[in-house]
């Protein structure tokens, strides 16, 4: 899925741990990604409250309600997505793959 994004869109994450370990954990994934955050590194702010994205909107000099972010906390990467004025996509992991890849397929197109 990522492949087929990379395409369309440019994609970034938003992850509350270091950089390292976004970096070890990524490893050779990261390239599919124009863009990469550590809220705690990069932006100094611990968790991903609303102001998390909003930074991140800044930096990317992209609107707010432009920006799809797709996450699996629903505090974190729903909630606080849409108090920060993103569209945000829920990928709950008791849902089958296919069927998530499938809704995710539909929000996107």
């Amino acid at each position: 899925m990522a492949r087929e994004l990379e395409s369309r869109v440019p994609l970034a994450i938003i992850s509350t741990t270091t950089r390292s370990f976004i970096d070890l954990e990524l490893g050779e994934a990261a390239r599919h990604f124009k863009h990469i955050y550590s809220s705690l590194v990069d932006l100094a702010i611990a968790g991903k409250p609303p102001t998390v994205f909003q930074e991140v909107a800044s930096r990317l000099g992209l609107d707010c309600g432009r920006i799809l972010h797709i996450g699996d906390c629903p505090e974190m990467d729903v909630t606080n997505v849409l108090a920060a004025g993103w569209q945000a996509f829920h990928f709950d992991k008791k849902t089958p793959r296919d069927q998530l890849i499938a809704s995710l397929r539909e929000v996107i197109n």
